[in-house]
């Protein structure tokens, strides 16, 4: 870990989690996977995990200590005609991605070149220390109804997003001088980004929402075809707006409905088909905590939620050495009082989803005082969501169906005056219904701030404070 304290065990179980479920395989679109540059396999359960078909990660400290590494590793992997390289820019990152190409004789996969490794012969003692830490490079990715959302009938109905037209202006936003506590909460988004909208000031002394990369933050590894937050496409070349295409504006603008005097710090990690890849997830993590610790004597740098409108099926047991580094950031988020909400996704059934596993009751013993909370879905009658998960995990629920908010303006005007069918993909409106756990997750962590903007003891950030502070917020939330 960046700070020297990989011996704290949040979230981990002294035994493997108590599932009492187990979860049906799921169909994936595996050619659409391939054409993203991702393979699917299944974890114990058969649920589907993601990773990518160009790349494993290494435990950066062990690369940095074994300089012929590279070198052993590509000898070994000449043999399928494969070769590994590491760019400049990522040597320093905790995780050290290490990606896979190949003579075009034998597909490149990283799951058969981990295998390979671990089975090599000759090796030097750092080497092997290497090869022992790598792992998949694996995706999240948001569920089926935000993701594939043009079923209009059975489970999925009423998830697709479709442009609608709203008549009014936001809700009123006072100025941080009439709040009790001195400052605005602030709500971390980690998503797609936020598109320009008039309902979401991004500029002036007192933005609705700011841009992390604003604030200093440069993800450790680069990224790979971020969904573009004003086009909506993250290759330029296909003239199609990609499936998650205002997924983050979305999100921005349910803050803004249930919130309007929250900030929102939007960090860009969504690519166009909804699919996060885990290490910038994780070095945005670690870059919220590191602002958090420095609130302490700044208060304006303290983060209050961070909403992940996103998880993964993991392939590996919860103490992984992936799954370990996830808890770690968020545990200690949590250990200052930050409060953390996770989707339970949208596939139906009862397989636990990472992160938002973390909220069930068996990990309480190992939680920091303000855990995380997990999120379903409702449809707006207060019914469950036929796409939602559900199960003991799934502590809380919000509307996530059939919810409208801010788009991007995107697709494109009618080509002429005459009469046209109404096209629910042209967003040229600036708004758009949706649906999806995501959306219930952004709700929650809009109410959640609602309940924080006039708590007088916000600008405050001590531990106990905080998290106290964050309790009532969540109560207050449920309505309880």
């Amino acid at each position: 870990m960046a700070d020297n304290k990989a011996d704290t065990q949040w979230y981990s179980l002294e035994e493997p989690f108590d599932a009492e479920w187990t979860a049906p395989r799921l169909d994936i679109d595996t050619l659409g996977l391939i054409k993203l540059g991702v393979k699917m396999i299944p974890s114990a359960d058969g649920t589907p995990a993601l990773y990518r078909r160009d790349c494993l990660l290494a435990d950066g400290e062990a690369v940095r200590a074994a300089p012929q590494a590279i070198d052993e590793i590509n000898a070994c992997l000449a043999q399928r005609g494969w070769h590994v390289e590491i760019p400049a820019d990522a040597i320093e990152a905790d995780l050290v991605p290490l990606y896979l190409s190949g003579d075009g004789h034998t597909p490149v996969d990283p799951l058969d070149a981990r295998k390979l490794l671990a089975l090599a012969d000759g090796l030097s003692d750092s080497t092997v220390v290497v090869v022992a830490s790598l792992v998949l490079d694996r995706l999240l990715f948001v569920g089926t109804p935000a993701k594939d959302g043009f079923s209009v009938s059975g489970v999925f109905a009423g998830a697709a997003r479709q442009a609608v037209a709203v008549i009014g202006g936001p809700p009123a936003r006072r100025p941080i001088d009439a709040l009790p506590g001195g400052r605005r909460p602030v709500v971390a988004v980690l998503d797609s980004g936020v598109g320009p909208h008039p309902w979401l000031d991004g500029d002036g002394p007192d933005p609705f929402w700011t841009d992390a990369a604003d604030l200093g933050w440069v993800p450790k590894a680069p990224a790979r075809a971020l969904v573009d937050p004003v086009t909506g496409n993250d290759d330029p070349h296909d003239g199609v707006i990609d499936s998650h295409a205002g997924h983050g504006t979305f999100i921005a603008g349910l803050i803004r409905q249930a919130a309007p005097d929250a900030r929102v710090l939007s960090m860009r990690l969504m690519r166009g088909a909804g699919m996060l890849e885990e290490h910038l997830v994780i070095s945005a993590l670690e870059w919220l905590l590191s602002r958090c610790r420095a609130a302490a004597t700044d208060p304006s740098l303290f983060v209050d939620v961070i909403n992940l409108s996103f998880g993964y099926y993991a392939e590996a047991p919860t103490n992984s050495v992936r799954t370990a580094r996830l808890r770690y950031y968020l545990g200690e988020l949590g250990d200052l009082g930050v409060r953390v909400v996770a989707a339970a996704g949208n596939h139906a059934n009862q397989s636990i989803v990472y992160p938002a596993v973390f909220a069930d009751q068996q990990f309480s013993g190992k939680a920091p005082k303000t855990q995380m909370v997990s999120v379903g879905a409702l449809n707006p009658d207060g019914s469950q969501a036929a796409y939602s998960n559900y199960g003991r995990w799934v502590q809380h629920t919000q509307v996530g169906t059939a919810l409208i908010s801010t788009m991007p303006v995107f697709g494109r005007a009618p080509a002429s005056d005459g009469a046209t069918p109404y096209e629910p993909n042209h967003l040229t409106s600036g708004f758009a219904r949706w649906s999806g756990t995501s959306f219930a997750t952004g709700v929650l962590s809009g109410l959640i701030a609602a309940a924080l903007t006039d708590d007088p003891t916000l600008h405050l950030i001590e531990p106990e404070i905080a998290h106290e502070r964050a309790r009532r917020a969540l109560d207050a939330a449920d309505g309880r």
